[in-house]
């Protein structure tokens, strides 16, 4: 106590706590700009890291792949199959999908699923089925789903013919200590996360644990293809393990393919470049479950580390045989494990598909920034607090000044959230539009305006 009551004498003899309260501003500003340079120095050489597998059980790459092109002809006959359901009912769709799976000798079931969307009901039927591993307690699963219509809105023709191509193809092998769940969902907006809610509530035919999942997108009507896209953007600022990430990236890598990540088809190796994918991503963190996802997002919130592997191009030297390669290569890394992921790392940004910086990189960039804010708010207290008390203004104004006002603002704030959220779902943009999301991203901006528009937050 003696030693708190000389620091409190020091400051008041000083005058420290004034002068304090007069640095506010400039303490505020300076943690603000420390925060954005430190973000933009970043992407500069020599403050990222490249990327590397932290679980050495995986062996990207490391084994040899045999979808080749033996099996050429067993997907080009799924792929006219597949185009003649491109205007059939999704119960068609559902009904021969399964036949396919059946007769493939899978055990194979049909989700019904529905739900509130824009004052309708939207329904439809997701179709699954269950290769179950002759190797192991069956107490572990990975997926492997392709949906009818992709995250562009467009009819996924090669992805489907690939998801039953590769059924019968990975069922003729033994080495699986894993189950294998392939999903035919109706697409990557209700369908999927529907079936995922489904699979831990109220199905029952199940395959265990999910460890991991895999989603492909091969929208386009031709055999070859230039480059994959790899999209691993989650709910809620959730991402996969790097692990998973790294291990698709080498994959397609070791069958020749180039990679890219936020759709920069750029080598990566200037600082513009790198600074543009880093935005990209923090962007695509934002918005993931307002705009229509690739897939990957609708297994957030279950532990389950997915990504989408997404061919781009048609003029490529690559046929739809590597692209099922890459599939194939990624399926057998995860079989290896045995636990889930959790040697990497679960926050980070890419700004390569080979470089990253990691969360103690870049958080305190996100403190600066963060703290910087409550500090005028603080400073905008303390005026308000004197100006109340000082002020001869009639206790009922001051009330309406020091309190209506500031909650009509947050109230405004809200109404604009939920507004947002409506036009979301009524122009259809919204995958899983989370009205949560959307009311952070709101609140978060609260400090902004008020500094922009000089808005005390205490007193209006």
């Amino acid at each position: 106590m003696g030693l708190i009551e000389k620091i409190n004498r020091s400051a008041a003899k000083y005058g420290l706590g004034a002068k304090l309260i007069k640095a506010l501003p400039s303490i505020s500003c300076i943690l603000f700009l420390v925060g954005v340079t430190w973000l933009a120095v970043l992407p500069m050489e020599g403050q990222y890291r490249r990327t590397y597998i932290s679980e050495n059980a995986l062996l990207p790459g490391q084994v040899n792949t045999y979808f080749r092109e033996t099996e050429w002809d067993i997907i080009r006959g799924y792929r006219q199959e597949v185009h003649l359901l491109e205007n059939a009912s999704e119960e068609v769709r559902a009904k021969t999908i399964s036949k396919w799976f059946e007769n493939i000798g899978l055990k194979t079931s049909t989700h019904s699923w529905s739900v509130e969307h824009n004052d309708d009901r939207v329904n439809g039927s997701n179709v699954y089925a269950i290769l179950h591993a002759p190797r192991g307690d069956t107490t572990g699963a990975i997926v492997l789903a392709a949906p009818w219509i992709n995250q562009d809105g467009k009819y996924n023709d090669g992805g489907i013919a690939l998801l039953v191509a590769l059924s019968k193809y990975l069922k003729r092998w033994s080495v699986w200590s894993k189950n294998i769940i392939f999903v035919a969902p109706s697409d990557t907006r209700f369908a999927l996360r529907e079936w995922v809610t489904a699979y831990h509530t109220s199905l029952k035919n199940t395959a265990g644990s999910i460890e991991g999942a895999i989603i492909l997108d091969y929208e386009s009507k031709d055999d070859y293809f230039d480059l994959v896209e790899v999209q691993y953007d989650g709910l809620n600022g959730q991402l996969p393990n790097l692990d998973l990430v790294n291990t698709c990236v080498q994959a397609s890598n070791y069958e020749g393919l180039n990679v890219i990540i936020h759709g920069q088809y750029s080598n990566y190796d200037t600082y513009l470049e790198r600074a543009k994918t880093f935005g990209l991503g923090l962007l695509s963190q934002l918005m993931a479950g307002v705009e229509r996802g690739p897939g990957n997002e609708c297994f957030s919130g279950w532990r389950i580390d997915a990504v989408t592997i997404r061919a781009i191009g048609t003029n490529g030297p690559q046929d739809i045989t590597t692209f099922g390669r890459i599939a194939e290569s990624s399926l057998r890394s995860i079989n290896n494990l045995l636990e889930h992921f959790h040697q990497s790392f679960f926050f980070y940004h890419l700004l390569s598909p080979k470089t990253f910086v990691s969360i103690g990189t870049y958080l305190p960039a996100a403190m600066c920034i963060a703290q910087s804010f409550p500090l005028m708010a603080a400073l905008k207290w303390i005026k308000g607090a004197k100006a109340f008390s000082s002020s001869s203004t009639p206790i009922d104004a001051k009330i309406r000044k020091v309190v209506l006002k500031p909650i009509a603002l947050y109230g405004l704030l809200y109404t604009m959230c939920w507004a947002f959220s409506y036009v979301c779902v009524s122009m259809k943009t919204s995958q899983i539009t989370s009205f949560y999301g959307t009311t952070g991203l709101v609140i978060q901006s609260i400090p902004i305006l008020s500094f922009i528009l000089r808005i005390p937050l205490s007193i209006a």
